[in-house]
């Protein structure tokens, strides 16, 4: 989910939105990095 270009994230307990700390941006890019690399070494196999 996005708030005016920023990722937000939701709360599993409460379900209250909120903007994460720029560690998590920055976790969150790479895993979404990670994954697509893994899925493109999936396909070419």
């Amino acid at each position: 989910m996005k708030i005016s270009g920023i990722i937000a994230m939701a709360c599993p307990t409460c379900g209250e939105e909120y903007i994460p700390g720029q560690q998590a941006v920055v976790l969150s890019k790479a895993v979404d990095e990670i994954l697509q690399i893994g899925l493109m070494t999936k396909i070419a196999a």
